[in-house]
């Protein structure tokens, strides 16, 4: 075996094995334990992620504050800039190491549940640990939880059977669901103090960019992050109902790894607004649900240019004439 299976997908394979005889065959509750273990175990790791994300709003407005403060010494901004992403690298590279964890976990916890339903038990008695009781021949595996058969997803069952296929629909759409509000999280969800003064500059930033002949970088990144928290959630659902396993008897996301997700994205979620609950308690007061599903808006500034016969306002907001 190789190193990342003796240090992940054994003591993982093992664990889950223990839990499930454990819970008398119950493969669904054995996988929550290890998700919520897991969770446990990366906690420390986790919170470091969220504070990389706070310092990474910190350091999206004192880039901007240098980019507008240096914008006619390029030199001069040139050094400042390459001084604050020194200041703030090892933060945002040390902020990958729990996506970079979680990934190895789903990995093995997906190895473990696809070798199960393609070797039976067999495949854990070749990775048993010594005090650890290996299947007896011929032993079945029970895959069976509230209605799923964890080791099969929606395409498996037929999208026409309704009542079968339900439940498959709802972890697939919950796996989506709880990973993009785990993703809000892990982005630094919570109640922005200087939210008023970022609107304010955004407003100047504006006018600024206007002039710019060129994209910012910084902002391009931004925007690029919030169209992946769209996007994987998205993804993750379609995985989840097996639409791109590409005609393999075993999908390559079964329903068991959509529990796990589902596990470990409501327990990121809960410990966030455990932790924070003082901080974000305003924020989720005046939550508007519209405003959180709401995509980024296309710029119409041209369009309205062109709308008002390329007539622009002066600085005392009365339209000039050309």
């Amino acid at each position: 075996m190789s190193i990342v299976q003796i240090l992940f997908y054994q003591p993982t394979f093992n664990l889950l094995i223990v839990l499930y005889r454990a819970f008398s065959d119950n493969l669904g509750l054995a996988i929550i334990v290890v998700a919520v273990l897991s969770r446990i175990i990366t906690m420390p790791i986790t919170k470091k992620q969220i504070k990389s994300a706070e310092d990474n709003k910190v350091f999206k407005k004192e880039y901007d504050e240098i980019k507008a403060k240096y914008k006619n010494k390029p030199e001069e901004q040139k050094e400042k800039l390459a001084k604050l992403q020194m200041q703030y690298l090892p933060s945002q590279l040390g902020g990958c190491l729990p996506l970079i964890l979680q990934l190895i976990l789903l990995i093995q916890i997906r190895n473990v549940i696809v070798n199960l339903v393609n070797n039976g038990a067999d495949a854990f008695n070749s990775v048993a640990y010594p005090f650890v009781a290996p299947f007896p021949p011929g032993a079945v595996i029970n895959f069976h939880f509230l209605g799923l058969d964890l080791s099969k997803v929606a395409t498996n069952i037929g999208l026409s059977n309704i009542p079968a296929v339900l439940p498959y629909i709802a972890l697939a759409l919950l796996v989506g669901l709880t990973q993009f509000f785990s993703s809000k999280v892990l982005m630094g969800l919570r109640t922005d103090p200087m939210e008023e003064e970022k609107k304010k500059e955004d407003k100047k930033k504006k006018d600024q960019d206007k002039k710019s002949s060129g994209p910012d970088f910084s902002e391009s990144m931004q925007q690029a992050n919030k169209q992946m928290i769209y996007f994987f959630p998205i993804l993750t659902s379609i995985m989840s109902m097996g639409f791109l396993s590409g005609g393999a008897a075993v999908s390559v996301f079964p329903s068991g790894i959509s529990l796990f997700w589902t596990i470990q994205n409501l327990f990121i979620v809960g410990q966030e607004l455990f932790m924070n609950r003082k901080k974000i308690g305003p924020g989720i007061r005046n939550f508007d649900p519209k405003k959180m599903f709401q995509l980024p808006k296309l710029k119409t500034n041209n369009f309205k240019q062109l709308k008002n016969g390329g007539q622009k306002k002066g600085s005392d907001g009365r339209k000039n004439s050309k």
